[in-house]
């Protein structure tokens, strides 16, 4: 958190989620789950126009032993 407040606009209040009596934690677990199921399905996890890549990522390959 503390390099995010260095790196941007002092104009932008920035607030842990756990404030709004939110659990960060679950929120984060959430968000993984999703990603995962979204690269077992083989469909994108990363957009141009979100993160700037060139087009549309998978997660990556699922390697089975």
């Amino acid at each position: 958190i503390k390099k995010i407040k260095k790196n941007v606009s002092p104009n932008i209040n920035l607030k842990m989620i756990d404030d709004y009596k939110i659990d960060g934690d679950f929120v984060e677990s959430r968000a993984f789950a999703f990603l995962a199921v979204r690269s077992v399905q083989k469909l994108p996890i990363s957009f141009p126009n979100t993160t700037g890549c060139k087009k549309p990522c998978i997660g990556g390959e699922l390697i089975k032993h």
